[in-house]
């Protein structure tokens, strides 16, 4: 045989046998559902088939479904139904091939109205599971409620609270509290609470970890407490929480300035009521200490010092509101001449701007007075500062001045004081050159006597939005008013309340609306306290007299049919701001375990994103301890009278 032969033979077998390679490659293909790149389905149709409460995370859900395939490899991804995502899905979480996911949940108010699915994927092919909602007894079950370590009947936990802007603290006040202790505990030695100082008051601190659950870390009295100093009485945090100041308006110690040296220890008490401020600082290993001791510059008796507080979001600049204070100058002072206080002008109050510097000592760097200071005015009753602390809001609840609108022109200064109690707030504004002035005075659409106007005042971060409370206003009407249509006040239900809603723009401002509760009654209190989130499109408002004996949260309206069955009770309603600028009430929140006179709302925060709400109820009455995300705090045994608790939302 030729060698050409031999060759050609050869060729010919390795083409068949390529040929036959090919052949068995393209079977396997075929059997594997590639033909021609498509993949025969693995995933078939499942359900999502359950959602609850996790067992030890309060605001967690637990996601069960049934398979979607008998092979391995699947990725279930956890959906929240969102048109505006790919596949409809924002996703919360995801695992491979198990059948249920615990997510934490942004905010248990919001899902209400969410619906949630699985979204099954294997390689290229994915698949949707059936869709569920949450039902309204799961989310109820989500509410988290907080009662002191110590709880003591008359303590008034919830007097007063704040949350850091990053969600993870929560400090609350107890104005009352009588323990004789002093300084920071953090060892839980506070629960052997002898009492040797009543109502020297306390604030506790609760921080969360990383998987959302909350406790007490600290204990916190002031380094001289006294007796009925009320340390707690107001409380604010800078953004990433580690800046506390507790206000104690009632403190009697005769100092002026700032002391960080630990002197104010041996309080001479000559100041009765006089006030102090207490700044306290968390350290990177998570320990509190007091770093500073804040007094007026012209501390005098009953000026109530600390009444109010406020805090910049870096924790850099600090207001102190001291409403009874009684100088009788006007506009801002910061040479230092509010020392002399001539004292002429009885509880027309004042507010103290305080600033740290970069090495860390604090100073008083302005005193600010009204432009048209008045008797009984209590100017600083309510304070507000925008995130970077060049914008000061103060309110006048008992200003008299019968004016209505926004005066820019200084024309307020001709005060005829037609309106008593009508109430005022004033705007101060910092410029570029460090200069404050007051940039606006403000007054409602429809004034009126003994509305209290600026008993409450909450701004958005960037000082567009400034929300007001009026506790006492006396419309009859409900809902949300935009048309001006207030100015025709009934006045038939008295003590309702209401709050304003102003908007800033290129630096003018302009009241863009009115607003009532859904369900006003007499002596409502409705703005007694607020909140605004850091972007301005979310507020909440509180009625600690609201009388109606639902419980929890209610998206539908029912409230309405309040049948008024809890006397002060207390209720607080959530608003928010859709994309076209309008505003609506969301929610109505109760107590998980509403009692007559707990006056749930007394205190208010909402978080900077808007997700918690931190609502306080200062006499309720239930004797626990702790932080309870069981629901157990429904079989409230209610002997402990005016202890206090919070909700968190």
């Amino acid at each position: 045989m030729s060698k050409w032969i031999l060759l050609t033979m050869v060729l010919l077998s390795l083409l068949l046998i390529g040929c036959g390679q090919g052949g068995d490659e393209q079977t396997d293909d075929n059997e594997n559902g590639n033909d021609g790149g498509t993949i025969s389905p693995v995933l078939t149709s499942f359900n999502l088939s359950g959602v609850s409460r996790s067992v030890d995370i309060a605001k967690a859900l637990t996601f069960t479904w049934t398979s979607a395939s008998n092979v391995s490899g699947v990725r279930y991804t956890v959906c929240e139904l969102n048109t505006g995502k790919e596949h409809n899905c924002k996703a919360l979480g995801s695992v491979v091939d198990a059948l249920s996911l615990t997510v934490l949940v942004e905010n248990i108010v919001a899902s209400l109205s969410k619906d949630y699915f699985i979204l099954a994927n294997k390689e290229r092919e994915e698949k949707s599971s059936s869709e569920l909602n949450l039902g309204l007894n799961t989310v109820n079950h989500m509410v988290e409620y907080f009662k002191p370590s110590n709880t003591g009947a008359d303590d008034n936990f919830g007097v007063s609270l704040a949350l850091s802007g990053d969600n993870k603290t929560l400090v609350v006040g107890a104005y009352y509290e009588d323990n004789g202790a002093k300084g920071v505990i953090s060892d839980g030695s506070e629960i052997t609470d002898v009492s040797t100082a009543v109502d020297s008051g306390a604030v506790y601190v609760f921080t969360r970890n990383n998987r959302g659950i909350w406790s007490q870390s600290a204990y916190l009295k002031a380094s001289n407490t006294g007796a009925e100093d009320n340390f707690g009485t107001s409380l604010a945090l800078s953004e990433d929480g580690k800046t506390l100041v507790v206000g104690a308006s009632a403190e009697d110690n005769g100092f002026k300035g700032i002391i960080t040296d630990g002197s104010e220890a041996s309080d001479s008490g000559t100041a009765v009521d006089s006030g102090a401020v207490y700044v306290f600082t968390k350290s990177n290993t998570g320990t509190w200490s007091q770093s500073a001791y804040i007094k007026a510059s012209n501390t005098g008796a009953s000026d109530l010092f600390g009444s109010s507080v406020a805090i910049s979001k870096d924790g850099k600049t600090l207001a102190v509101g001291a409403p009874t204070e009684d100088n009788a100058v006007k506009g801002i002072i910061t040479n230092g001449s509010e020392a002399t206080d001539v004292g002429t002008v009885n509880n027309s109050g004042a507010v103290y701007l305080f600033t740290q510097s970069d090495s860390g000592e604090w100073s008083q760097s302005a005193y600010f007075k009204a432009s048209n200071t008045g008797a009984s005015d209590l100017f600083g009753s309510a304070i507000a500062l925008s995130d970077n602390g060049k914008m000061l809001v103060v309110g006048a609840y008992n200003e008299d001045n019968g004016a209505k609108g926004i005066i820019t022109n200084g024309s307020e200064v001709m005060d005829l004081g037609t309106a008593t109690n009508s109430g005022a707030v004033y705007v101060f504004i910092k410029d570029s050159s460090g200069s404050w002035a007051q940039s606006a005075y403000i007054k409602t659409s429809n004034t009126g006597a003994d509305d209290n106007f600026g008993a409450s005042v909450a701004v958005s971060g960037d000082g567009n939005t400034l929300t007001v409370g009026s506790w006492f206003e006396d419309n009859s009407v409900t809902g949300i008013v935009v048309d001006g249509s207030e100015v025709t006040d009934l006045g038939t239900a008295n003590n309702s309340g209401a709050v304003y809603l102003f908007s800033r723009d290129a630096g003018i401002w302009s009241q863009s609306a009115y607003v009532k509760g859904s369900n006003t009654g007499t002596s409502d209190g409705f703005g007694e306290s607020l909140s605004v989130s850091d972007n301005g499109k979310t507020f909440a408002v509180a009625s600690p007299g609201e009388n109606n004996s639902a419980k929890g949260i209610i998206i539908n309206g029912s409230e309405i049919n309040d049948v008024g069955s809890a006397t002060s009770a207390g209720a607080v309603y959530l608003f928010t701001q859709d994309s076209s600028g309008n505003w609506s009430q969301i929610a109505y929140l109760k107590a998980s375990n509403t009692g007559m006179v707990d006056y749930f709302g007394e205190s208010l925060a909402l978080s900077d994103d808007g997700n918690l709400v931190a609502v306080g109820a200062y006499r309720e009455d239930n004797k626990v301890t702790g932080v309870i995300i069981d629901g157990s705090e429904t079989i409230d045994a209610g002997t402990e009278n005016d202890s206090g608790a919070v909700y968190l939302y």
